[in-house]
């Protein structure tokens, strides 16, 4: 009888601990990161530069568990926890958006974001590469309240 109860933990252990990180990135050997809103409130207001990603990355997992799309709304950053709404705007033409960090990236030197291809062509010219911006968090509240733009339309 000890046996067959010991064998029924392991088996509901086993299944219960498959069945939690099956859909879930952390499964795919992405680690998992919940969004903090009390860093995002301390976050402020940072000069730096931004580049963008896209198409190797269509339709892959990002680091806080959304899919990623090139044309939405979204960007990557080291600094900036997972759920955060920013507001990036091009210091060379005073274009903004608004975009939601959904990955990590922003990697090397003063590179402090990583946008979506989508987020990037609707204030710069991808041909750029890289671009001068401000980054201005939303405070939390704020960020909850927000309409979430899932596609970014690029004239």
């Amino acid at each position: 009888m000890r046996t067959l109860l010991l064998g029924g933990m392991v088996l509901v252990a086993l299944l219960g601990g498959a069945a939690n990180t099956a859909a879930h990135p952390g499964a795919q050997g992405y680690p998992w990161t919940p969004w903090r809103p009390e860093a995002a409130r301390a976050a402020p207001v940072v000069q730096g530069y931004a580049t963008w990603y896209g198409p190797g990355f269509e339709g892959n997992w990002t680091y806080c568990g959304d899919i990623f799309h090139q044309w939405g709304a979204t960007a990557a950053s080291n600094t900036l926890p997972c759920g955060s709404v920013v507001t990036v705007t091009n210091l060379e033409n005073g274009a903004s958006i608004t975009v939601t960090i959904t990955d990590r990236g922003g990697f090397g030197g003063s590179t402090i974001l990583d946008l979506s291809r989508g987020a990037f062509a609707a204030i710069a010219d991808p041909s750029e590469g890289v671009i001068p911006v401000w980054v201005t968090p939303w405070p939390p509240e704020a960020a909850r309240a927000a309409p979430v733009v899932t596609q970014v339309e690029v004239w």
